[in-house]
């Protein structure tokens, strides 16, 4: 089961908390010999020390001692816990959720059942070209190296100010003084990849890997030098390692460019300014207006503010639509017809390359 749950898109300690759920979802598994197997996902041959695999991807040769996984107890009970910790117990809901199962963050139930399903097609080939980009990782650095070639921050006139700072809701606009500073350290890494595709890229490492070089972490990549401050933001999906001085890592794509907002809960007794980042609604990898935070402590149907320049704007936090251990990605409403284009929040010579590319 865990082999068929993609780990190499797992964190070690989701990997951890996932073994629990699986020793009683084991029970669960059938296995069975069946003329048509287009209707399932995964096949095993019972006569080969290997673990399960794609069948779209089998060899004819393995198909005739090879029996195929059902899931559909499993499925039938990630439909219930989802439906659980979604929307709370309803008079359909038969089963009783274990303390291994409730520790799974929804967005792991979802991605478990939507492995465990049939898939569509890839939406496009990957191409096998290499070359060189400069990146950034983590969500911090991504928006310092954004904040530093775009000019819709503020300069603190105190360079020793803490990188999370206080923000006071009592005054609209936002004081001056609580716009962060753009003194926030980071180093653009020089990244080999290996192909690419319209939706992503595959990236190649040697040792010594960065410490920020880990499945669920956000990527920050320069695509084109001219443009400065434009970043396309991915998200690292899978690492893998090759042999042991060479890791993989592939990268999916969220937004081709994204805006550095400073964002606070209004409710909380301090209110903090977080470091995010405000993706546009881009129908070839997103259509909603979007939001990257922390994974903590931002949640589902929360109102926050967002600031830019010297402005606050309110902004609900509607959907998860992705998250990892290390950030979430929220689509948000903005409150009273509030919502902000996107022209003005980018400098000017960056909206004239982006009109042009």
């Amino acid at each position: 089961l865990l082999s068929c749950t993609n780990p190499y898109r797992l964190r070690t300690r989701e990997i951890f908390r996932l073994n629990f759920a699986l020793e009683n979802w084991a029970p669960l598994l059938s296995l069975s010999r069946v003329q048509d197997k287009t209707e399932h996902v995964y096949m095993i041959n019972l006569n080969e020390d290997k673990g399960p695999h794609f069948i779209k991807i089998a060899e004819e040769k393995e198909e005739g001692d090879s029996v195929v996984l059902n899931f559909d107890k499993i499925k039938n009970r990630l439909t219930q816990l989802i439906q659980i910790m979604s929307n709370g117990r309803d008079k359909e809901c038969t089963i009783n959720a274990l303390p291994c199962e409730l520790q799974l963050p929804l967005p792991t139930l979802r991605f478990l059942h939507a492995s465990w399903s049939q898939f569509n097609d890839r939406i496009a080939d990957r191409i096998d070209q290499t070359g060189t980009l400069r990146v950034t990782l983590g969500l911090k650095a991504t928006y310092a190296a954004i904040v530093k070639h775009t000019k819709v921050m503020t300069e603190l006139t105190s360079p020793e100010q803490d990188e999370n700072e206080v923000i006071y809701m009592d005054s609209t606009p936002l004081p001056q003084q609580a716009i962060h500073a753009e003194n926030t350290h980071f180093d653009f890494i020089d990244a080999h990849y290996t192909n690419i595709s319209p939706a992503g890229f595959c990236f190649e490492w040697k040792l010594p890997l960065p410490k920020e070089l880990v499945a669920g972490e956000i990527i920050g990549i320069e695509q084109n030098p001219d443009l400065e401050g434009i970043l396309c933001i991915g998200m690292i999906r899978w690492i893998k390692h090759i042999d042991p001085q060479t890791v993989h890592c592939g990268v999916k794509l969220l937004s081709p460019y994204a805006i550095p907002m400073l964002t606070v809960i209004p409710d909380q007794v301090q209110q903090i300014g977080v470091k995010t980042l405000l993706l546009p609604a881009e129908s070839r990898y997103h259509p909603y207006v979007s939001l990257l935070t922390p994974s903590l402590p931002f949640k589902e149907g929360i109102t926050a503010a967002i600031a830019h320049g010297d402005q606050m704007y309110r902004v609900h936090l509607k959907t998860l639509v992705d998250s990892s251990s290390i950030f979430n990605q929220f689509n948000i409403t903005f409150e009273e017809g509030q919502e902000v284009p996107f022209v003005h929040l980018c400098h000017p010579h960056q909206m004239d390359a982006l009109k042009k590319e």
